[in-house]
């Protein structure tokens, strides 16, 4: 049971956000988009772990920055 973080980069008119998704089993549990943006990396993949650790119940298997 693989439970995957991926940290996007989306670059538009030169300004970087990094949305957020949680992935079990190939199919998406959860993201930030449209919740909230994040101009740091580090910021949203605190708050992706901080969602599995409060919601599943779980840390995630691995973390990958896209």
């Amino acid at each position: 049971m693989t439970l995957e973080v991926y940290i996007e980069r989306w670059v538009k008119s030169g300004h970087a956000s990094h949305p957020w998704s949680v992935w079990e089993h190939g199919a998406q549990v959860h993201a930030s988009h449209g919740v909230g943006t994040y101009d740091d990396p580090d910021e949203a993949e605190r708050d992706a772990v901080v969602f599995c650790r409060t919601m599943l119940k779980r840390e995630p298997d691995e973390i990958s920055r896209l």
